[in-house]
C-alpha cells in the first residue's frame, strides 16, 4: 500500500469514527473498537484501533494519535461530501458502479448504466465512481475488485452487491425488488 494511499485511508477512517462517536452517542471515556464500529472498513492494526471520545478530541490508541474536533469534523464534512453520499439522501433508490476506464467490463456496463439512467430518470439515481480517480470512495466502500454494482434503497441503506459484468435484466430484477419499476 502507499503511503499516499495509507493516509487517505487514515482520513477516511478519522473522518468516519469521529462521525460514529458524535452521533452514535458513544459517552465519554467508552472504548470503541474501529472493526465493531465499521466491520471490513480498516485493515492490519487499524481493526483493533479503540476509538476514545474525551472531553474535547478522538484518541485513536492504536497509533496514539490526538487528533482535535474541529479537524475531525472538517474532516467528516469533506468526506460526506460526495456524489454517492448526495445520491444515498435523495430519498430514491440508487444504483452505484464502482469501475474503471480501460476495464472491459466496466466499459460494458457503461451502455447499459446509460439505458438505465434514461429509463428511470425520475424514479432512481444512476452513478459511476472511477476508483482510479476516487480511490478514498472506493476505499470507503469496500471496493476490492471492478466493477461493482452497489445498490441502495430509497432509505440509502445498501440491499445488494454485486461484481463483474451484470446485464440490464439482472440489474432490473434487483430494482424491482427495491421498488423501481
Amino acid at each position: 500500500m502507499t503511503k499516499y494511499r495509507m493516509i487517505g485511508w487514515w482520513i477516511v477512517l478519522m473522518a468516519v469514527s469521529f462521525f460514529h462517536i458524535l452521533v452514535m452517542g458513544a459517552a465519554a471515556g467508552k472504548e470503541l473498537t474501529v472493526e465493531s464500529a465499521y466491520p471490513g472498513l480498516a485493515m492490519g492494526i487499524l481493526k483493533s484501533a479503540k476509538l476514545v471520545k474525551l472531553d474535547k478530541e478522538v484518541l485513536l490508541t492504536a497509533e496514539g494519535t490526538r487528533i482535535e474536533d474541529s479537524a475531525l469534523k472538517e474532516q467528516n464534512t469533506l468526506a460526506r461530501d460526495n456524489p454517492v453520499d448526495r445520491a444515498r439522501s435523495s430519498g430514491r433508490p440508487t444504483v452505484v458502479e464502482f469501475g474503471a476506464t480501460g476495464c472491459r467490463p466496466s466499459d460494458m456496463m457503461q451502455p447499459i448504466l446509460a439505458n438505465l439512467k434514461e429509463k428511470y430518470k425520475d424514479r432512481l439515481n444512476v452513478l459511476f465512481v472511477h476508483v482510479g480517480e476516487e480511490q478514498i470512495l472506493g476505499a470507503r466502500y469496500g471496493i476490492s475488485s471492478i466493477p461493482v454494482q452497489v445498490f441502495f434503497d430509497e432509505t440509502g441503506q445498501e440491499v445488494f452487491r454485486h461484481t463483474g459484468f451484470y446485464p440490464q435484466n439482472e440489474i432490473q430484477k434487483n430494482l424491482a425488488a427495491v421498488g423501481v419499476r
